[in-house]
């Protein structure tokens, strides 16, 4: 190299997690330059990410949202459609706040659910095939799952009534083949092939991969057990590696998704951004609590006497230091010393972190996602406590969605079994509250609001 007046220091960088010696030019006059390639290293060191404008100087990046996606990736907003499901089933799992909501919503929307019929023969074996079913669970689950992951799959399986004597006594009817169970399949092991603008949409299912070593290689009698439970069609794609398509024994829905899409972005996905910077502000609370936890005592020893600085000698540090190494087990220590010392206790600032304040506007963000006024929560922004209806006018309208999704399902059960069974009369499917806008209906629902801490004591007084 040149003489340019510079300075060879010795160190050392990260490259692809490995250290690398390399050599650092410090540059001894400011008058001198280096040449570009001579100062390639050199510029490195001040800004791995940064954009050349010439040959002697660096911009530093703008700090985007993608640019906190690359360095913290818990918190990266997902766009592939398993990835957002899986996002959204582990909110539910862990916020609390979205579980309350989401659970509120399927239990409000299936609750009472019956089937009526008009014959009172039709009406005794729709109600004894509603229990055998299960179809408030059902129906409840497949309206949590809706509002949960946004796409519903649910597997039929059909019984033939052969006339034994359980199929007499439980349904009444022989030779028929009716729906007996409803299964409701987890979105992650579907797979989605194709595009509704210029085609239809297929749909698969893939053998988890937990359950292809079981089926290949079973290790005790309770996975033996097990894999013979599965049917054949599932074993051979387990072995061949293939996914199976979905045949017409399988239901299924989406909550809102466009004609083109053949997912659904789930309810909780809008509200995913907020979430995610709500646990971000309790990430940083947690680190201040620890800050306290983690104290600092100084002691100090020496001090100025007659306008002198005393410093004691090297026993001095020596006898302290022993004293605090023998006091393991914490408590009062009493210590005799001379007017040579001194304390000094550091805290974090945990008072200035620590507090609900912040979580206020984020609150309402998330809160303004699910639907759910703001004018419910505290009185503000607008409105009264009066006008209940319109403070959960969107929250009603999901609801009357997914209840209409689930009629639908319901209704093509139905059809099966009126067709198999000879049945001339659809019955109707009846709710507690028939409609979700009545005065009575909304009364409920802002007191499980309540119930569930959604919303405050004062909104649920004065509304």
């Amino acid at each position: 190299m040149a003489d340019y007046g510079v300075n060879k220091i010795e160190t050392t960088k990260i490259k692809d997690a490995k250290s690398v010696p390399i050599t650092l030019y410090e540059l001894a006059d400011a008058k001198k330059f280096l040449t570009r390639a001579e100062s390639e290293d050199y510029g490195r060191i001040f800004s791995a990410r940064g954009r050349e404008i010439n040959s002697e100087s660096r911009l530093r990046p703008e700090w985007k949202r993608s640019t906190l996606d690359d360095e913290r990736s818990t918190y990266k907003i997902p766009t592939d459609p398993h990835e957002i499901i899986k996002a959204c089933n582990n909110i539910y799992r862990h916020f609390g706040l979205c579980r309350n909501i989401i659970d509120l919503m399927a239990d409000f929307a299936s609750k009472g659910i019956r089937i009526v019929h008009p014959n009172d023969n039709a009406q005794r074996f729709y109600d004894t095939w509603s229990n055998k079913v299960g179809m408030k669970d059902r129906t409840e689950k497949f309206l949590n799952l809706l509002f949960r992951t946004a796409n519903v799959f649910v597997k039929r399986d059909m019984i033939k009534l052969s006339g034994n004597k359980d199929s007499k006594q439980i349904f009444g009817y022989e030779g028929k083949q009716i729906p007996i169970k409803y299964t409701m399949i987890n979105p992650l092991y579907i797979s989605a092939i194709g595009n509704a603008s210029i085609g239809n949409i297929t749909y698969s299912f893939k053998v988890p991969d937990d359950i292809k070593r079981m089926i290949t290689n079973p290790k005790d009698d309770a996975q033996k057990k097990f894999v013979e439970s599965i049917p054949e069609e599932y074993k051979n794609a387990a072995r061949l590696n293939k996914a199976i398509i979905l045949s017409d024994n399988m239901y299924i829905a989406h909550y809102k998704n466009d004609d083109w899409e053949a997912w659904a972005d789930p309810y909780i996905y809008a509200a995913l951004d907020d979430i995610y910077f709500k646990i971000h502000l309790r990430d940083m609370d947690r680190a201040a609590a620890d800050g306290v936890i983690n104290t600092i005592r100084i002691w100090k020893l020496g001090g100025e006497i007659n306008g002198k600085h005393w410093l004691p000698g090297a026993g001095a540090y020596s006898r302290l230091a022993n004293m605090l190494e023998n006091n393991l087990g914490g408590g009062t220590m009493d210590l005799i010393w001379d007017d040579l010392i001194d304390l000094k206790v550091e805290y974090g600032p945990a008072d200035k972190v620590i507090g609900s304040s912040k979580y206020e506007s984020v609150d309402k963000d998330i809160l303004s996602s699910f639907g759910i006024s703001e004018v419910l929560i505290n009185g503000q922004g607008g409105g009264n406590y009066s006008t209940q209806f319109l403070a959960v006018k969107g929250l009603i309208e999901k609801l009357e969605y997914g209840r209409a999704k689930c009629v639908d399902w319901l209704t093509k059960e139905i059809e099966i079994i009126n067709e198999a069974l000879g049945f001339r009369v659809m019955p109707i499917i009846k709710f507690d509250y028939a409609a979700l806008r009545d005065e009575l209906a909304i009364q409920k629902l802002v007191l499980q609001l309540r119930d569930r801490h959604v919303i405050s004591d004062k909104s649920t007084r004065e509304s």
